[in-house]
């Protein structure tokens, strides 16, 4: 927030450290971003580069189509060509990937509870358990709750009711 606010650039990057060390792409994303429209700014376009592309990368594997479109145009204005955005799929997928927001869901679904059932349970939006297990479902590359059943009786992670 520093950076930002303060238009510096050393803050940016100390936040883009921070980030890389979590499980936030989209926040690094943000950060990354950020300090490319600083930097292109400040007219370093050559050092805005990379954040941008960086950006880009880590908003298309995160299946933030929109914000990878927009930082594609803004690379696209500095001369770079980049590919289409990659399809959710393409980016971080199995079991090791899955949050622990989409883990807590599983079983759950186990249990045979539907969304609406899950959101009440657990004190979330139905909006946020479909978002949830559409990126389970991605993750995993399965397209049912049959499928995800299978596979989280197959791994255990249904033992004791949670895991």
């Amino acid at each position: 927030m520093d950076g930002l606010l303060h238009r510096d650039p050393r803050a940016l990057a100390s936040a883009i450290t921070a980030y890389r060390s979590g499980d936030r792409p989209l926040a690094l994303a943000a950060a990354c971003e950020d300090l490319g429209e600083l930097l292109d700014a400040s007219a370093d376009t050559t050092a805005a580069i990379p954040h941008f592309e960086e950006a880009g990368e880590l908003a298309s594997a995160s299946g933030a189509l929109r914000d990878h479109e927009r930082i594609r145009r803004r690379l696209r204005r500095l001369g770079v060509r980049t590919g289409a955005p990659r399809h959710p799929t393409t980016g971080p997928s199995g079991w090791g990937t899955l949050t622990e927001s989409e883990r807590k869901l599983i079983p759950l679904v186990v249990d045979g509870l539907t969304n609406r059932a899950i959101a009440d349970r657990l004190c979330v939006s139905v909006h946020t358990v479909n978002t949830h297990m559409k990126h389970i479902f991605t993750k995993l590359d399965i397209n049912t709750r049959v499928e995800l059943t299978r596979l989280a009786i197959e791994r255990g992670a249904v033992a004791g009711g949670a895991d």
